[in-house]
Parts: structure tokens; C-alpha cells; sequence
């Protein structure tokens, strides 16, 4: 099922985010050192059934989370002023604090 989000810290074209994605947005926002979360496009996994995941990339002044849910995928971007592992040991406690989701993952 798909959400709609927006208020403070939402950013983009994109305010539909897929349900474990919505959940992880509303634990990011209430972070302080988090400035912003961009949503992007949302992704037909064509009714693969998995575990929830994340895997999380630095890139160009923020980290790229792909969100894996069961049957979507969508990558948020998430900006902050902290340096990269800090904003990834935030973003994997956010996420393990959502039920029924692994552990995040390091991209490459």
C-alpha cells in the first residue's frame, strides 16, 4: 500500500512512499541532524515476496537508502550536516526500530 507523505524535512516531486518506506521517513524527520528526505519513484517488484531491507550508499552531500519492501522498491535520499557513518548508524537504527525488518546493509 502506498502513502502519501509531506510537512517539515520532506522534499521532492515524489510524496508517495511505499508503507516500511513511510515509516522510515517519519523516524528520519524526528532525527534533529536530519535536514531533509527526499523520496524518489516507486518500483514494481512484480510480486517478489522477501524480508524488508535497506541498503545504504554515501553519495554527493547525503546517503542514498534503497528501501526494499515486499512487493516495492524506492530510494530515499537522506540529508544531514553529520558525516556519513554517523548518518548511516542513524538510519540503521531507524530502521531496526520498525517491526518485521533486517538489519540494514552496507552498499558498495
Amino acid at each position: 500500500m502506498k502513502n502519501h507523505v509531506n510537512g517539515s524535512k520532506i522534499g521532492g516531486k515524489h510524496t508517495t512512499a511505499v508503507d516500511g518506506a513511510k515509516e522510515l521517513i517519519e523516524k528520519l524527520r524526528k532525527i534533529p541532524e536530519v535536514k531533509r528526505v527526499v523520496a524518489s519513484t516507486i518500483i514494481s517488484l512484480n510480486g517478489r515476496s522477501s524480508n524488508r531491507k535497506i541498503k545504504i550508499f554515501p553519495a554527493n552531500g547525503c546517503a542514498r537508502v534503497e528501501y526494499i519492501g515486499n512487493l516495492y522498491r524506492q530510494t530515499l535520499l537522506v540529508y544531514s550536516d553529520q558525516d556519513f557513518p554517523w548518518l548511516e548508524s542513524c538510519i540503521n537504527l531507524a530502521f531496526s526500530k520498525i517491526n518485521g525488518c533486517q538489519k540494514g546493509k552496507h552498499g558498495k
